[in-house]
């Protein structure tokens, strides 16, 4: 009887190691008191509803130093360890010959078509069901959302974007950082994500291959 018990404990005692590993740490669940001070700065939280980290809507007492997160401190302490393999960033693509693959976007919160080498890591898939069925728990659906330029910390590049009330793709330029999943690499991408919700199939792009 005694194995049997020590067994049952065991099976008890797992899911609780397993939620301690992926639970934010206490910085993550600080939610400041917003009042009047002097000295005040910009910081983010973490929604654990929508896996995302968020701008607070008002600047932050600096007393609050050391438990305000940065956007980078938020998305390392926070973010990432709950998304696990889906917030692993794309390995270093510098090599003669592309070929493409899905991987999962934590930052759009959605699969995306993306060019890389053979060195893969554990966010890379084939097809774009099996990226979604690993990482689809963490995915926002991206063509409802409104279009966002992003924060400028590179040169612009155009980019496609849903327009969600005149159902098409549309070009916009992207400022770099930022924005939201409602921003495609490629044109066919953004219509192979998006065109369900398109009435009138006639206004679909027609592609080669």
């Amino acid at each position: 009887m005694r194995p049997a018990v020590v067994i049952l404990f065991l099976g008890l005692l797992a899911p609780a190691v397993l939620l301690q590993k992926s639970a934010p740490n206490e910085n993550c669940k600080f939610r400041p008191n917003i009042s009047s001070c002097q000295g005040r700065r910009k910081g983010w939280f973490y929604n654990g509803t929508t896996y995302r980290c968020e701008p607070y809507p008002q600047t932050l007492c600096k007393r609050d130093d050391g438990k305000i997160l940065s956007l980078q401190k938020c998305k390392t302490q926070c973010r990432d360890p709950m998304l696990e393999t889906c917030a692993l960033p794309p390995p270093d693509n510098r090599c003669r010959s592309l070929t493409q693959a899905y991987r999962f976007n934590p930052d759009k919160a959605r699969c995306e078509l993306h060019d890389h080498c053979d060195n893969l890591n554990a966010n890379h898939f084939k097809t774009v069901e099996d990226c979604q069925n690993k990482c689809g728990q963490f995915a926002v659906d991206p063509c409802r959302l409104p279009k966002d330029s992003g924060r400028k910390c590179k040169t612009a590049e155009p980019q496609e974007n849903f327009w969600f009330d005149g159902e098409k793709c549309a070009t916009f330029n992207y400022s770099g950082c930022g924005g939201n999943g409602n921003n495609f690499n490629f044109e066919q991408e953004c219509w192979q994500t998006c065109g369900n919700l398109v009435q009138d199939s006639c206004t679909f792009p027609i592609y080669k291959g």
